[in-house]
């Protein structure tokens, strides 16, 4: 029995099939009790990461749409205000050139009278020194030519209450 004894024998014996029933049996537990719940929750990690990403891919497209919105706001804000600031200067400056201009021609309507007064004031006193030179010139040639009282002619001269 030496040689044949301690020879190989390539027929399973009997503990192969029970081995092999305790392998099944181990994977099909394993399976059941450790990687399908592993597998179930790496799925579920997976879907929450892409999930994830995506939420955050959107939230950041938001965002910069939010800042562009808010810049293109501001940027029209930013133009209606200096509209509206070249509006206001616009009028403040027809309201001066129109005050200035009423205040213009309220000046020249008090030069006007001022002129006309002074025409008149002018008149007057020319009308009165006319007036007055006559009754002078009048009083003078009373004194130079000699006066005749006599009855004859009939002429008397009046000095016009100017006193000799």
């Amino acid at each position: 029995m030496g040689v044949l004894a301690t020879s190989i024998n390539l027929m399973p014996d009997s503990t192969f099939f029970f081995q092999l029933l305790l392998f099944i049996a181990a994977i099909g537990i394993l399976n059941w009790g450790i990687f399908t719940p592993v597998m179930r929750v790496l799925d579920l990690r997976k879907r929450k990461t892409i999930g994830d990403s995506t939420e955050a891919a959107d939230i950041l497209a938001r965002a910069e749409s939010l800042a562009t919105q808010y810049t293109d706001k501001i940027r029209e804000a930013r133009l209606q205000s200096h509209a509206i600031k070249e509006e206001l200067r616009q009028v403040g400056f027809a309201k001066a050139t129109e005050l200035m201009n009423a205040a213009r021609s309220e000046a020249l309507a008090e030069l006007d009278k001022a002129r006309k007064t002074i025409t008149l004031q002018v008149e007057a006193a020319r009308k009165t020194l006319a007036d007055e030179a006559n009754v002078f010139a009048l009083a003078i040639a009373a004194k130079l030519a000699p006066q005749e009282k006599s009855g004859s002619s009939g002429f008397v001269e009046e000095n016009n209450g100017v006193s000799e």
